[in-house]
């Protein structure tokens, strides 16, 4: 690998809100694990040549002996993008489908140049990596997570971490902990379908007598935590009796085992994990307000794998991996079809599929097999829920689940513009048809410099 190839998100941004996001090409997957990640912004105006020809963006990136030395271009003109096949002995692939002579691309669209994997991202023009080893992948998003997580580490406030199932909330727990420099450990208390007398007894212990069958002291996940941290998990979930016990610890930091008449000082950490749907439950008070404010002194939200698609194939190869026992690579069109995939269940069901394509594994590369294709069509039509495609089709538009894969990747500013002039500006109503929390319709609309303001009295 030259000199040349390095990544663009080496400079952390100064603040939140950053330069104006640029599309980016990036590199998602490649036979040589050191080079992913590797990018360079697409210039309005511009072009970026892939290829083994020295003039070629990043150097060193496209040296396979399936890529020609010119092989394709990508050109782009304001929000418009095209790529190009400038006649490669092995072909260009656009979202799987063979390209022929030129198609207008996307942000979302993944491209195989070879066994190269190509992602085109939007983000600033210079993002921070993660660089914490627990959390695996390339993109901004991921980049931005950890940034929050090394901050909130060395404040002590306590931490709620949102997200979907299966997006990462227990290693992100972990990395909070570990870079907060406190000595004890970490211990975790799962607040869901467990009777309120079992978790309090569970969280403070209780001493001996406190309640039939209690014949001796036993202590409590406060206790054992001492000097650590404690993840209250599907925090959500607990019923209105012991929302009201953790309010009170959390303003006194101090507690009663079961049974006992003397109160204890809880030397912890406190964090707290639950999907996103705990807003709608604040604001429709079936979970306590006065605690919320308590739990989020300070958020970190989770993207789910379908807003990050350029991490997956690293996730997948690591997973790969560690599952065999062994280095594993993926065939390029198995990276690009886990890459279209929706994920309704997140890093659980990519697992899923990896030990699909495991079973039919040659060597050391996992292929995209009929039965993997399969398990992914099935996935995508039975389990993500029903939504409106903002985004026409592509050249891969005739694939079976094509529709159903793309419906939550970042539609055309013009698509964006239409769906809230349809709901007049409605960013609920509006992220409800595209299938994509408020959060997103905000960042889109951000992304594209649309006021959607301006469509609320059309």
């Amino acid at each position: 690998m030259t000199d040349d190839l390095t990544r663009t998100d080496t400079k952390p941004r100064r603040s939140r809100m950053g330069s104006q996001p640029e599309p980016h090409l990036v590199i998602a997957d490649h036979p040589d694990s050191g080079i992913v990640g590797a990018s360079r912004v697409i210039p309005d105006g511009g072009q970026l040549l892939m290829g083994r020809a020295a003039e070629c963006c990043l150097p060193g990136a496209f040296e396979d002996e399936l890529v020609s030395r010119r092989h394709a271009l990508i050109e782009r003109h304001g929000d418009r993008m095209s790529v190009t096949d400038l006649g490669s002995r092995n072909g260009t692939f656009v979202n799987g489908t063979p390209l022929l002579g030129s198609v207008d691309v996307a942000v979302g669209d993944v491209l195989a140049v070879g066994n190269v994997v190509v992602a085109l991202i939007t983000a600033p023009p210079s993002f921070p990596p993660p660089n914490i080893p627990t959390m695996i992948g390339i993109g901004p998003a991921l980049g931005s997570v950890a940034k929050e997580v090394r901050a909130a580490a060395q404040r002590d406030v306590t931490v709620l971490i949102l997200g979907e199932t299966g997006t990462g909330k227990e290693l992100v727990s972990e990395a909070l902990h570990r870079k907060s420099g406190r000595k004890g450990p970490l211990v975790a208390l799962n607040c869901a379908g467990v009777s309120d007398a079992l978790l309090a007894s569970e969280l403070f212990g209780h001493v001996r007598g406190a309640f039939t069958g209690a014949h001796e002291r036993r202590r409590g996940l406060l206790e054992a935590a001492r000097g650590g941290t404690l993840l209250l998990d599907e925090v959500a979930d607990a019923s209105a009796t012991f929302q009201a016990s953790l309010l009170r610890l959390l303003e006194t930091r101090r507690y009663r085992p079961v049974g006992s008449d003397r109160e204890q000082e809880a030397d912890v950490r406190f964090l707290a994990a639950c999907q996103p749907g705990i807003r709608a439950a604040v604001a429709e008070e079936r979970f306590r307000p006065d605690l919320w404010a308590r739990l989020a002194q300070w958020v970190v939200e989770l993207p789910p794998l379908r807003e990050r698609p350029e991490d997956i194939p690293a996730l997948a190869r690591e997973a790969a991996s560690r599952f065999a026992g062994r280095p594993m690579r993926l065939a390029p069109e198995l990276s690009a079809a886990l890459m279209r995939h929706t994920w309704p269940f997140n890093i659980r069901e990519l697992h899923a599929a990896v030990q699909r394509a495991l079973a039919d594994a040659e060597e050391d590369i996992l292929p995209l097999t009929a039965a993997v294709q399969r398990l992914l069509t099935e996935q995508a039509t039975s389990l993500a829920p029903p939504a409106t495609s903002a985004r026409p089709a592509t050249a891969s538009a005739s694939e079976p689940g094509w529709e159903t894969q793309r419906r939550r990747r970042r539609p055309t500013k013009e698509a964006l513009v239409e769906v809230l002039k349809t709901h007049h500006g409605n960013m609920t109503d509006a992220a409800l048809a595209l299938g994509v929390s408020r959060k997103t319709l905000y960042r889109w609309a951000d992304a594209l410099d649309i006021d959607h303001g301006a469509f609320r009295n059309d």
